[in-house]
């Protein structure tokens, strides 16, 4: 799951500060905030983040990833068992066990996301693990091996 925020972070602020818990909070929306924060879903303000990280490590999930795009800022969170290594190597072993599979088959068999599917086909094609053969719209994935 990505979550995506259009607009820079607060001036001065880097994204090591944020992960550290180095920086006092700085809500872009204060009133938002407020309201959060007076309804009970906001604890204290600032501790979203490391709340975020401690509560995917407490369902076994992998570490959320936080980026810096442009002047935008996102967060990538993973199911259990979605780390690049499980999730490539499930990717694999997929491919091994169904070659000739379209890229869509093994999204729906492997209920990926688009974009987590393209980057782990990517991943193994550069590490000839796997290649596409066939024409585009009818080819599927083969192992490599």
């Amino acid at each position: 799951m990505e979550f995506f925020n259009p607009g820079p972070l607060p001036k001065g602020m880097k994204m090591q500060d944020i992960l550290s818990g180095r920086l006092a909070s700085n809500p872009r929306n204060k009133q938002i905030a407020s309201i959060f924060k007076e309804a009970g879903i906001i604890e204290k303000y600032g501790s979203g983040i490391k709340r975020v990280i401690q509560s995917m490590a407490d369902a076994g999930s992998p570490a959320p990833v936080f980026e810096i795009i442009a002047d935008n800022f996102k967060v990538t969170l993973f199911p259990m068992g979605e780390t690049s290594g499980g999730g490539v190597n499930n990717l694999l072993d997929f491919i091994k066990a169904n070659p000739g599979k379209k890229s869509k088959e093994i999204k729906a068999a492997l209920n990926l996301p688009q974009r987590t599917l393209e980057r782990w086909l990517k991943e193994l094609r550069e590490q000839k693990k796997i290649k596409f053969q066939g024409p585009p719209k009818t080819g599927g994935y083969y192992f490599f091996g």
